[in-house]
């Protein structure tokens, strides 16, 4: 009974052993990026991409021109869309991007698995509050986020839009404006057409003559935010055949490598480094795990860098 209690034990702790490292996982080798098995030490996709997004934390987003395959970390799942350039959007408080393949578009959040379908392609998508703004061929539809399957308001033509704060009735609310295309159309928060004018109009000053008598701005505080700068987030010392590298934010983070190197941070990941090797100028970008004592990197680079975590 109590061989079979520890054999239990032993297999349970095997078991969350493995669970607690990533099994796949991105890396990066002279600005190119590939796909590693991190039970194996294999890597299963050479290094091809042109980018790593950090956006996406249960899968790895790998990018090639204007397409983006997505890698499950748990499984290796493909999943592949075509990367929009258009900045993030917040779709029900939480930040998104949009995607698309060859029938649909997509919101995709930072969990890949709860992405929103669109019913069709868009030129690009915005979220005002609680509605969806898509643009194709001249015309807009407008959707609500409990409902992004049929439009609340479909094909308005108009190539150009804004929003601006009016009061009505001693309440502060939204005026939306659809324009550029010969007609001026106006709508109210809940998308009720207020009003549309003949009118050539083609930018926001113009619109916002056109609409003054009908349509006054109200006036609003407006915020400013201002950005601090902090320190690097690694700093590296080389001493007698080897490099020390740590976490300016965490003095017992810390790794060697038995090459002189300098190491910097990626952008958008705060546990992944880059070296870049002094004499030979490869560069290596790879996740950090300091509580698993693990590097998210193929074990033939891991070897040939003599990356290890005491000295």
């Amino acid at each position: 009974m109590k061989i079979w209690v520890m054999l239990c034990s032993v297999v349970c702790f095997w078991a969350t052993a493995q669970k607690s490292v990533d099994h796949y996982e991105g890396f990066g080798v002279n600005k190119k990026y590939g796909l590693v098995d991190n039970l194996s030490g294999v890597a299963i996709i050479a290094p091809q991409y042109d980018r790593i997004l950090f956006d996406f934390n249960q899968y790895v987003a790998l990018k090639k021109g204007d397409v983006v395959d997505f890698y499950s970390k748990e499984t290796s799942e493909k999943l592949s869309f075509k990367s929009t350039y258009q900045s993030e959007v917040i779709f029900k408080n939480e930040v998104h991007y949009y995607y698309q393949d060859d029938r649909f578009g997509y919101l995709i959040p930072s969990n890949v698995a709860n992405r929103v379908q669109l019913p069709k392609i868009y030129d690009f998508v915005n979220t005002i509050q609680n509605l969806v703004i898509g643009f194709k061929n001249n015309a807009f539809d407008v959707y609500e986020d409990t409902n992004v399957t049929t439009p609340k308001v479909a094909s308005i033509k108009a190539s150009q839009y804004h929003f601006y704060p009016r009061t009505i009735s001693n309440k502060l609310e939204n005026v939306y404006v659809f324009y550029g295309l010969g007609t001026v159309y106006v709508y109210n928060e809940t998308f009720v057409k207020l009003k549309e004018y003949k009118s050539k109009v083609n930018n926001e000053n113009d619109v916002m003559t056109l609409l003054k008598k009908d349509f006054p701005r109200a006036e609003t505080k407006e915020m400013y935010a201002m950005g601090i700068t902090g320190p690097p987030d690694w700093k590296y010392h080389y001493s007698n055949g080897v490099t020390k590298v740590s976490k300016y934010s965490n003095s017992q983070h810390y790794f060697y490598l038995t090459q002189k190197c300098e190491a910097q941070s990626v952008p958008g990941s705060e546990y992944w480094v880059e070296i870049q090797l002094t004499e030979k100028g490869e560069t290596y970008q790879f996740r950090v795990d300091f509580e698993q004592q693990h590097f998210y990197l193929p074990q033939e680079y891991v070897q040939s860098l003599g990356l290890k975590f005491e000295n």
